[in-house]
């Protein structure tokens, strides 16, 4: 009786040390599981945010709904756990979402964002169909708050539900443990008590985060098969992290390639910003070089590159669309992978000092368009799998979405600053010139001088000829103009059949002779007459409106005095 007594008392102790390491592991499990992938979830959120604030920005700017509510319903379908997306706008209200039966209005301040904030995290939980759902609210500013706010609100079911499930094959496990300490304690409990140790302290490890721990497993018995099932479980959890780890990767990339180029205002920035940090990326371990081609017509300018010799540059000097790896992707709109440049026949250009190498080409294209292509050079023999070159062609959508607003912009601004007609400045520009030059000359007591020029009879021309030849007439004369200035003097249409044209660095006598060779090629090449009034600066000047007022006066001068000729207002 006494040796059962002892063995019961031993069982009893090792099944209550089992028991209490077990509900310890499961809650300190459970706790940093769940801790660890609702970080996860929420950058994920954030991230997911962050992409539709930054393409909702266009949309919401050009007033285009319809846009608006296809691009979340793109990111609503294409992500299995988002509940909702809906945006509102400066004012509160909501101007798309993804609910099919309407927008309930309680969710419109679930999650208020305050000003300044780069974004907002709010739990919490909704009843549908009776039925109730841990929804994650993540709130994100579209231009800094001003345009509007994003709100994504992601379930938390399925971390709950992989969390339980972890819990359960731990709870499985640990009864296990119990039984078969119980029988081994029953009959030999000093072998199984380092065994349940080495397995106690893996599972507390494993907890805190290293999955890299191995329980040893000594034996073939229900504690060894214990221990492999649990090396088994951090192993799978380890893949799963690593997973998590490249997708997290990835949306960095991503993050990082829109922030370039929403803050690219330039086509030279944006390249140089965009080669800096793509080649910079742990995702495929490219080579420290890269290049940059834009497609012009049937040919392809290499407009940047980093890492390679001046016989690189020549050898892709004039290079065509369809020609080689890049020309490949520049002619199908496709991203073409080689993994070996030496015996892939594709690769046709070659220069002294070329080695072995892979190729990543991606088109970069927008609206249909493509723009040019980004040239990557990935180690000989890698493979690129189905999600790589799902992100590069987001990539290559992301940066060739800046091409086309970066030209858009450079094209508006053009036309806001010349004359739509002639081409010539127009007083906007006219204004600024002005404005810098008078300042350079009183500074500098350096000449700077102003031709202003009225075409003769020109009403009279216009009611005989119509004023589809009265403006073809004015576009001939800025040609004339054009022709006749240096680049860095400024043609303006001042007005009406009025012209301007700044000379800076230019003394009167030098104007003069600017204005004469004007005035003679109008009369020479036109069949009409030109009067021209010429001014200079001097420091009596304390505005810098007086020397086109000078040069006005002067013209009229001109007029007055039979036109079709040159005065001078000293």
């Amino acid at each position: 009786m006494k040796g059962v007594r002892l063995r019961t008392k031993i069982l009893v102790l090792m099944i209550g040390v089992l028991t209490l390491s077990g509900v310890s592991m499961i809650v300190l499990g459970k706790t940093v599981f769940y801790q660890k992938l609702s970080v996860r979830l929420q950058q994920r959120g954030i991230s997911l945010a962050g992409q539709i604030a930054w393409k909702s920005v266009n949309p919401i700017l050009t007033e285009r709904p319809h846009e608006l509510a296809e691009t979340v319903r793109d990111f609503k379908n294409s992500e299995d756990d988002v509940e909702y997306i809906f945006i509102l706008d400066g004012r509160g209200a909501v101007i798309a979402h993804t609910f099919e039966k309407g927008f309930p209005v309680r969710l419109k301040n679930v999650n208020e964002l305050v000003a300044g904030q780069t974004h907002n995290v709010r739990p919490f939980r909704i009843d549908e169909k009776n039925i109730e759902k841990n929804i994650l609210d993540i709130a994100v500013p579209v231009l800094g708050g001003e345009e509007g706010v994003v709100h994504v609100g992601i379930s938390r079911d399925p971390i709950i539900e992989d969390v339980n499930e972890i819990v359960m094959v731990m709870v499985w496990m640990i009864t296990g443990v119990m039984i078969v300490g119980g029988i081994a304690a029953f009959v030999l409990a000093r072998r199984i008590t380092k065994p349940v140790s080495e397995l106690t302290g893996a599972v507390k490890i494993a907890g805190s985060g290293d999955l890299n721990h191995m329980v040893r497993v000594s034996a073939h018995d229900e504690i060894g098969l214990l221990a492999e099932s649990f090396n088994k479980m951090t192993g799978d959890l380890k893949k799963r992290e690593a997973e998590m780890e490249m997708i997290n990767s990835e949306l960095t990339a991503l993050q990082i390639i829109s922030a370039i180029a929403t803050d690219s205002h330039n086509l030279k920035d944006l390249f140089t910003d965009v080669l800096a940090a793509v080649t910079n990326f742990g995702i495929l371990r490219f080579a420290r070089k890269g290049a940059v081609f834009m497609i012009k017509g049937d040919r392809m300018d290499l407009v940047l590159q980093t890492g390679f010799t001046e016989a690189f540059e020549k050898a892709h000097k004039g290079m065509k669309v369809g020609q080689c790896i890049c020309g490949l992707a520049a002619e199908t709109g496709k991203i073409v992978v080689s993994e070996n440049s030496e015996s892939d026949s594709r690769h046709t250009i070659t220069y002294p000092g070329i080695t072995p190498h892979g190729h990543v080409s991606i088109p970069l294209a927008a609206r249909n368009r493509i723009f040019g292509v980004l040239c990557l050079y990935p180690p000989v023999g890698t493979e690129i799998d189905e999600r790589k070159t799902a992100l590069f062609y987001t990539i290559g959508s992301r940066i060739g979405a800046a091409i086309d607003n970066i030209l858009l912009y450079e094209e508006i601004k053009e036309l806001s600053l010349h004359d739509p007609l002639t081409n010539l400045a127009n007083r906007r520009l006219m204004n600024y010139v002005l404005e810098t030059s008078y300042a350079r000359a009183r500074r500098a007591e350096g000449p700077l001088s102003a031709i202003m020029l009225d075409i003769d009879f020109f009403k009279q021309y216009n009611d005989t000829y119509g004023h589809t030849v009265g403006d073809n007439m004015l576009v001939s004369i800025a040609n004339i103009i054009s022709k006749e200035i240096r680049q860095i003097d400024l043609g303006v249409r001042y007005g009406g059949e009025e012209f301007l044209i700044l000379l800076p660095e230019t003394g009167l006598s030098e104007a003069c002779e600017v204005a004469e060779r004007i005035r003679r090629d109008v009369e020479t090449n036109t069949g009409i007459t030109v009067s021209l009034g010429v001014s200079c600066y001097d420091h009596s000047m304390s505005r810098k409106e007086d020397i086109v007022s000078k040069a006005d006066d002067a013209l009229l001068r001109a007029k007055q005095k039979g036109r079709n000729r040159i005065e001078v207002n000293a």
